[in-house]
């Protein structure tokens, strides 16, 4: 497993409620590794949220923030006066990420 990223649907407990959710574990090798190590703690949760406006039921993801993530986070907060908060920076990430994804799929495309 050279440069990879695996990813595995889980079970997690919330604490604070004794429930359950799904959410990924995220496993990675070599570069991504390097980048990931420093952020040890980094976890996503996925849930089943209701839209205070419509009602309807929606699929809702929580990223907890502890660590060395919360760290690096609140690093970039404090060099980047562009960033407010956790979820500003995560937004700009998922951003970032989402558009190269795209543009990897187009140019494979071509």
């Amino acid at each position: 497993m050279k440069n990879q990223i695996q990813i595995f649907e889980d079970e997690f407990l919330i604490e604070n409620s004794g429930e359950t959710a799904t959410g990924v574990t995220i496993v990675v090798d070599g570069d991504f590794k390097k980048v990931l190590d420093i952020m040890d703690n980094f976890i996503i949760l996925e849930d089943d949220l209701q839209n205070g406006d419509t009602g309807e039921l929606v699929k809702g993801v929580r990223i907890m923030v502890e660590g060395k993530f919360k760290n690096l986070l609140d690093s970039i907060i404090e060099s980047n006066s562009s960033f407010n908060n956790y979820s500003e920076v995560i937004g700009s990430a998922i951003t970032s990420g989402i558009t190269e994804i795209i543009s990897e799929l187009k140019s494979k495309r071509s």
